[in-house]
């Protein structure tokens, strides 16, 4: 679950040769995708950012959270550029006013809030903390780096890759 809490964010920085802004390709249009099957043209997640000004963004994430059912979590959180990183809160609000939807199809609130809970239980270890990413190159491609409260989590290194607006990928198993 603490890879979905780290998805959620949305949150990429470059850590080779560090750009002033890592999140430039954004604002082209560009978005991430995390975990990327290149065959099926599909990612674990997507993220998108929205410059808000002063290295201040919002992060649209979509994260696949269940498999069988093809359930996905939509969220939207701001982030901002520290020191050449991607740094971001896991808030309650954040996982309360995200979307859920199975097979596509929106849940109404009241039928979302069963499920948003449970992530919000399962995150309860992020929340209120500051999680950073950076990537680096690789020969697979980038690969994300997560920071929480300044503590490496290696167990949480992703392949990421930017994506334009029509390459058509979407997030699914």
């Amino acid at each position: 679950m603490l890879s979905l809490g780290l998805a959620l964010l949305g949150a990429v920085a470059a850590a080779d040769s560090a750009p002033e802004n890592p999140l430039l390709p954004a604002e082209s249009g560009n978005v991430q995708c995390y975990e990327p099957d290149e065959a099926k043209k599909t990612c674990r997640s997507i993220s998108s950012y929205h410059p808000l000004g002063d290295q201040q963004y919002s992060s649209t994430t979509t994260v696949l959270i269940s498999r069988m059912s093809s359930m996905t979590l939509e969220t939207t959180s701001p982030v901002e550029i520290k020191n050449g990183a991607i740094c971001g809160l896991v808030t309650p609000n954040d996982i309360a006013t995200s979307k859920v939807r199975i097979a596509d199809r929106l849940l109404d609130p009241t039928e979302a809030k069963p499920y948003l809970e449970t992530i919000q239980k399962s995150l309860k270890a992020l929340i209120g903390k500051e999680v950073c990413s950076t990537y680096v190159s690789s020969p697979e491609g980038l690969i994300s780096k997560v920071t929480v409260n300044g503590a490496y989590r290696a167990n949480t290194d992703e392949l990421m890759k930017w994506i334009g607006p029509s390459e058509s990928y979407t997030v699914a198993p």
